[in-house]
């Protein structure tokens, strides 16, 4: 049995690809919280962060002298919209911009690209996939130290000392 075999085995007896959908799901709750949290937060706290926010923008425009109101109101634009994105994450847990216009009910805290081709599920799984062949992964220095089958390259001596005279010495 190959080393790749062993390691195919070893992962089927240790239940990873469940382990790993399991993982998966509790990443996805944990961001789903992580979203609603932080949507209830700024949402709690709006007043707050647009105070800071007009300080910002009265601080900048007082030291530049107005020179730069343009790009300070676009960018207070862009911020007071990104600040409303997060505040709809804690009325709207899951449902977030275009999806919450749309009507979805959980688009998760990553909603898909609708433009976005969907996933092959017919391809081939990594079960399905047979080991690579040794002339494939020649190169691999890894595999072939876990294998043992790494040999010290030869040493060829350099052209620029002499051999027969001893190390250090001057010539």
């Amino acid at each position: 049995m190959s080393f790749l075999d062993k390691l195919k085995q070893k992962a089927e007896d240790l239940d990873l690809e469940t382990k790993a959908r399991q993982l998966q799901e509790a990443a996805t709750q944990a961001a789903k919280q992580a979203q609603q949290k932080a949507g209830e937060f700024t949402t709690e706290n709006r007043e707050k962060i647009d105070g800071y926010v007009d300080a910002a923008s009265s601080t900048i425009d007082e030291k530049t002298h107005g020179k730069y109101a343009d790009t300070v109101a676009k960018v207070r634009a862009g911020v007071d919209k990104g600040i409303d994105k997060v505040a709809e994450g804690g009325s709207a847990a899951g449902t977030t911009g275009a999806a919450a216009a749309a009507g979805a009910t959980d688009a998760g805290p990553f909603p898909a690209d609708p433009a976005a081709p969907a996933p092959d599920v017919t391809g081939p799984r990594v079960a399905d996939v047979p080991p690579p062949t040794h002339e494939a992964v020649a190169d691999s220095t890894l595999e072939d130290t876990v294998l043992g089958l790494d040999a010290a390259a030869p040493v060829e001596p350099s052209t620029d000392a002499d051999p027969t005279r001893p190390a250090g010495s001057a010539g």
